[in-house]
Formats: structure tokens, sequence, C-alpha cells
């Protein structure tokens, strides 16, 4: 039987996670270019870390999951889930009654890019008249 000894999990482990961090860099700067140009590497880097930990705290786990939480903190703001008239998302994003992490976070995301269009075509609305 294989025996692998907790330091070399441990290295399996930030080996993992430097690979979700590039893979979800690579991501940030393809599909928010106008919201990652100012940043550095190390900096979307810290970002990613953060939004991990945060999104655990939600129980969201997956990396689909902590990529949409991820998405948010950029396009939003990092504190997207605390920030004031929007505390509905912490109170959705902790509701244990909806079982499944993810399929709360994406209820968040699309909510929240629908509410964002909304407002952006209320300001195209205001500029027309």
């Amino acid at each position: 039987m294989l025996k692998i000894k907790q330091l070399q999990m441990h290295a399996l482990a930030d080996a993992e996670t430097r690979d979700f961090e590039q893979r979800v860099l690579a991501h940030l700067r393809r599909c928010s270019p106008g919201k990652t140009e100012a940043r550095s590497d190390e900096e979307l880097r810290a970002l990613i870390r953060d939004g991990l930990a945060l999104a655990e705290s939600y129980g969201i786990l997956s990396e689909r999951g902590v990529c949409l939480y991820i998405d948010l903190m950029v396009r939003f703001g990092e504190d997207f889930d605390r920030a004031p008239g929007l505390r509905w998302i912490t109170q959705y994003l902790s509701d244990t009654s909806i079982t499944d992490p993810e399929a709360r976070i994406l209820a968040v995301f699309d909510a929240l890019h629908a509410y964002s269009d909304e407002l952006d075509a209320h300001r195209h609305a205001r500029r027309s008249n």
C-alpha cells in the first residue's frame, strides 16, 4: 500500500492550490480585463486566496462555485457580500436550508448580474432622455 507522509500531502495540496490560483488568474485576465488590468498578478493571487477562504466560509467548496464567488468579488467589489444594501447576499449564502452551496452562489451570481444589467439599462435610458 502506498503511504504518503503528511509533508507530502501538504506539498500536493499546495501544488493544487497554486494550479487553481493560476487557472483563476488566467480566467480573470481573460474575462474581466477592465477590472484586472491595474492589478499585479500577486495582487490577484491574494484576492483569489481571500475569495477561496470566504467562499469556504459559506460552504462553497467546488472549483466552479469558488470561481463564481471570485468573479463576483472582481465585478462588484471584494466585500460584495457585505455591502450596504446587499446584505441579503450574506443571508442567502448562509441559508443552509438550500443544501447545495453551489446552487446558492449561482443564484446570487445570476441575481447580481441581472441587477447590474437592469441598472445599466436604466442609466442608458436616462442618458437618452
